[in-house]
């Protein structure tokens, strides 16, 4: 059954799936698995030990004067606003907006004489060296001297005859007061500042502030008054000005709606945190639009930073890494030119190097966003070899096609497309499924953890707390409170969906030989779930010109398993005849020393694997040796 021509849909085929009714029985199996909406809506949420980041600004009461103009490097460069020093124009993207450094605040000042903190151990390594006798500076030395000249005469410093680098080396209890003194002197302060901010990364990070829509953009008066993007940011899709007319027109909004986009970008990115994937730090940043011809009214910016890794691996997004999209994209080995290279059967081969790449896949389903990969790969990318998340712009959508009200989701992780049109669908999800199953179940484990403790309903809770009744201006409850009862709906779904599955989890394995774990015996059981379906099932190993390490699936035989004793019992309902055949010859040319034994019962097929050899199952039952089967290139 094997399709080696490359031409299904293995994402939104459908599926020979048993009815859904009783599918969702099954699920039930542990019924505190999903929090029962009545005791959300009580509040019984698990506060986190780390709040939103996108709030950090509304936490310290930050209200920053706007800047709102197109930047002129003769006259903008270096402007303050806010805890910005703003140094160029924001190019990329079509929303206006600038680029910045941070600025020195007081609470800066204050981190220089907090012990332990990154400012105060290099101001004290500063000092050190500027206290030296020989190599020091005069502005430093004098003004320590100066100090220890106006103490208590007991201190026992004699002007003009005691060094104060040797003094305070004989005297190491004054050392800490004494630089105290120094980080406040008005001789040695600006040089101490300038001296932190050229190395702390912190003053050194671009910061890409976007939504700073200008009042040059703007028309109409009061509450109906609209902005639009610039002419110069405006796209003209191949019609010159007159399409970048429309694309203006298209995109002229109030400042509410640019507000409550913002707010639902920021509250899904930091969702994305929340979930444990290596999400962008991006926060809101809260100001005001100055119209001419009314009072000001509340603006939110959104604050980006560049992503880098633990060890400076730079961040760079998939566009030019996937082929074959939008439906069916694949990531492939790039080149030593960052192009896909292809090998010696002219194929490009998919690249599987990104960490827990699988585990993301189901909370990038879960926040609803069809264009959270993007048709070329732009809005995800990696940092070395970590799944890096940016531009959840789509999340959350509770309008228009209102993917969060959909119940599309398989239990082997594919969907069903919500739209014939490219555009409109699901666009490149399917670069998650080369990984083993197990490790996209990891994402579903996490998520069933998550509606035990809420941890993730916190951060509606927070922006709800914060965008509520008391911020004039900025009162978005009604759509967060929306925005959570989609969210929970799609949970508590995606949780009904995969709830045999995730009963794995819960098989008692404790009677497993080392070196196997229990936990390895459950991954080492879903994925032999996941390859009898893919073996059982039509099946495909290339997607377009892209050979793949997991063979893509149409018209889906579904599984299950349940462990009976010391047994996992794994079953399969209304087989066809050509799906059984297919089996059988797997398991007589792969095992041919009889090891496993399909059988019928009650017109299921039916495979008895004992607990003790899910290991040797997990390695016979394989993708290596369904490729020895088919006869594709190992």
């Amino acid at each position: 059954m094997s399709d080696p021509t490359g031409t299904m849909d293995g994402l939104s085929a459908r599926t020979s799936e048993p009815s859904r009714t009783r599918h969702l029985s099954l699920s039930r199996q542990d019924k505190t698995r999903a929090v029962p909406k009545d005791k959300v809506a009580e509040g019984t949420v698990k506060k986190s030990d780390k709040p939103s980041y996108g709030l950090k600004f509304f936490r310290e009461k930050l209200q920053m004067t706007p800047f709102g103009r197109r930047f002129d490097p003769s006259r903008d460069t270096g402007t303050v606003v806010g805890p910005y020093r703003v140094i160029a124009d924001k190019n990329r993207g079509v929303e206006p907006g600038f680029v910045a450094l941070k600025d020195w605040t007081p609470k800066d000042t204050a981190k220089l004489s907090t012990p332990g903190h990154a400012f105060s151990v290099r101001a004290d390594a500063f000092l050190d060296r500027g206290m030296h006798p020989w190599s020091g500076s005069h502005a430093v030395r004098s003004e320590a001297a100066k100090y220890l000249a106006a103490r208590d005469p007991s201190v026992g410093f004699r002007p003009g005859k005691d060094d104060p680098f040797h003094f305070i080396s004989r005297n190491p209890d004054l050392k800490a007061e004494v630089y105290g003194a120094l980080k406040s002197s008005e001789r040695v302060f600006p040089a101490l500042k300038k001296h932190v901010m050229d190395n702390e990364k912190k003053f050194n990070t671009r910061h890409y502030v976007k939504l700073d829509y200008r009042e040059a953009q703007g028309s109409g008066r009061g509450e109906e008054r609209t902005y639009t993007l610039p002419k110069s940011n405006a796209k003209s899709f191949g019609f010159g000005a007159i399409g970048k007319f429309f694309h203006q027109m298209a995109r002229r909004q109030t400042p509410d709606a640019i507000n409550r986009d913002a707010m639902r970008e920021s509250l899904a990115n930091d969702l994305m945190s929340r979930f444990g994937i290596f999400a962008q730090k991006m926060k809101l940043v809260p100001t005001v639009y100055q119209p001419p011809n009314g009072p000001p009214v509340p603006k939110l910016l959104l604050d980006g930073t560049h992503m880098s890794g633990r060890n400076g691996e730079k961040f760079s997004d998939f566009e030019g890494a996937i082929v074959g999209g939008p439906r069916n994209g694949q990531l492939v080995e790039l080149g030593e030119d960052g192009k896909p290279v292809k090998n010696a059967r002219g194929h490009y081969e998919v690249d599987t190097s990104i960490r827990e790449m699988g585990r993301n896949k189901i909370f990038m389903l879960l926040l609803g966003d069809r264009d959270a990969i993007g048709s070329k790969g732009g809005n995800k990318g990696r940092v070395g070899n970590e799944f890096a998340a940016i531009d959840p712009g789509h999340s959350l959508e509770t309008g228009g096609q209102n993917l969060m009200a959909r119940k599309d989701i398989r239990s082997d992780m594919s969907f069903e497309q919500p739209s014939i049109f490219d555009g409109k669908c699901y666009k490149n999800f399917s670069i998650f499924d080369q990984s083993p199953f197990s490790e996209r179940m990891e994402g579903v484990k996490e998520l069933a953890r998550l509606s035990k403790t809420n941890e993730d309903v916190a951060v509606f809770r927070e922006y709800a707390a914060t965008f509520g009744k008391d911020n004039p201006g900025l009162d978005f409850s009604g759509q967060i409170g929306e925005m959570e009862k989609a969210y929970l709906s799609r949970r508590e779904h995606i949780l009904d969906v995969f709830g045999d599955r995730l009963a794995v989890y819960d098989f008692d394995f404790s009677g497993v030989r080392s070196p196997m774990t229990p936990e390895t015996a459950q991954r080492n059981t879903l994925d032999v779930l996941d390859a009898l379906e893919k073996i059982s099932s039509e099946h495909s190993w290339m997607s377009g010109n892209t050979e793949l390490e997991y063979p893509m699936v149409k018209n889906r035989t579904e599984w299950q398993v349940k462990e009976q004793g010391d047994t996992l019992e794994f079953r399969a309902e209304g087989v066809g005849r050509s799906a059984r055949r297919q089996l059988e010859n797997f398991v007589a040319a792969q095992t041919p020393n009889g090891r496993y034994t399909i059988v019928e019962d009650n017109g299921s097929l039916v495979l008895r694997i004992p607990k003790a050899d899910i290991g040797q199952a997990h390695g016979d039952f394989s993708m290596t040796a369904l490729k020895r089967q088919d006869r594709v290139p190992v």
